[in-house]
């Protein structure tokens, strides 16, 4: 006699009693880490949101150039401005815009390309205006790398989860769902000894049985410092029906099956949960487990400001510097060769 989940290539050889208790299975799996501080200037907004900007920036570009090039249909030649007759001037323009920076030279007024300007702007204004409150508001409060807290992102994340027996994944080995079948190839069973050398390290995931009254099934590896550096899924793996097994035929499975419905009704198999948890497993481990959730780890209260909260400007403007001597110098040897060729072609021409 025994107890195991409701597995169907064990039934085919044994006899299944009343399920008596129902188990949920979990993952300890690694606390997300912190954000670095350099990124912060791009987390104000989502990846959505600085699509959608891009996608506005390339508009208006597009839109200013062809509003300058063909404004001699509406009004006269000399109401076309110069510096929005290329590409290049007139997405370094857009970009001056979304950075609030005035146009170098005065547009002429009755020009479409001034109303035009002027609707961007106000456009550009909003969007820096929204950036502004959204930096001020994430600057100084920790950020974190999305929690793990369910299946299917345990598969996303390539972290290998790792126990002492297969039997971790017999409920889910002949499951439809993918993501299921990639966490059953990536399960790995190992003696206690190396379990414990596992939990030392970064990056790996560690299952875990919840009882029906709550209180965690304890493993020789699991200790509370492995504990520090690991949270548990906010959503379950799977869950199964505990059962008693007998030999296939034993005429003792309808009396199991009775005496596990009388200690339901009774409520004594809540109350044996409860008294042998208390004598015989660890209460801080207990706690410690109850209280490893994906939120609880994470520093939600501002913090004072400090340089590494701006670097991430200071890494802009050095790349922005950078960048621009570069142009620079490409440009000066250009023009510089641009001269040399037409010197030549004057002295060869006379």
């Amino acid at each position: 006699m025994g107890a195991i989940y409701l597995w169907y290539d064990e039934y085919i050889y044994l006899d299944f009693t009343h399920p008596y208790l129902n188990s949920i299975i979990t993952v300890l799996v690694p606390k997300p880490h912190q954000l670095p501080e350099w990124m912060i200037p791009v987390n104000t907004f989502r990846p959505s949101i600085w699509i959608a900007v891009i996608i506005s920036l390339a508009v208006i570009v597009i839109s200013l150039y062809f509003v300058n090039k063909y404004t001699d249909i509406i009004v006269p030649k000399e109401l076309k401005v110069k510096s929005f007759s290329s590409w290049s001037g007139v997405t370094l323009q857009a970009i001056g815009m979304a950075l609030l920076q005035p146009p170098g030279t005065r547009l002429p007024f009755g020009s479409p390309l001034r109303r035009f300007f002027t609707l961007s702007e106000v456009f550009f204004l909003l969007f820096t205006t929204i950036y502004s409150a959204a930096l001020a508001s994430i600057l100084t409060v920790p950020a974190y790398y999305p929690a793990i807290d369910d299946g299917r992102q345990l598969y996303e994340s390539g972290i290998h989860w790792v126990s002492s027996h297969d039997a971790w994944v017999y409920s889910i080995r002949n499951a439809s769902e993918p993501y299921l079948r990639g966490l059953v190839d990536r399960f790995e069973a190992h003696d206690t000894e190396t379990l414990k050398k596992l939990a030392k390290k970064d990056g790996y995931a560690f299952p875990i049985e919840i009882m029906t009254g709550g209180h965690v099934t304890q493993q020789e590896h699991l200790s509370e410092e492995m504990i520090s550096g690991l949270h548990v899924m906010k959503h379950e793996l799977y869950g199964s029906p505990s059962v008693m097994i007998l030999r296939k035929g034993s005429p003792y499975t309808e009396y199991f099956t009775s005496l596990i419905h009388r200690c339901i009704d009774g409520g004594l198999l809540l109350y044996w949960e409860s008294y042998v948890t208390v004598k015989y497993l660890s209460t801080r481990l207990q706690t410690a487990l109850q209280l490893s959730k994906s939120s609880a780890h994470e520093l939600t209260e501002p913090v004072k400001l400090k340089l590494d909260h701006v670097q991430g400007a200071f890494i802009v403007l050095f790349l922005g510097t950078i960048i621009a001597l570069i142009v620079f110098i490409i440009e000066k040897y250009s023009n510089k060769l641009n001269k040399n060729h037409r010197l030549s072609r004057q002295q060869f021409l006379n």
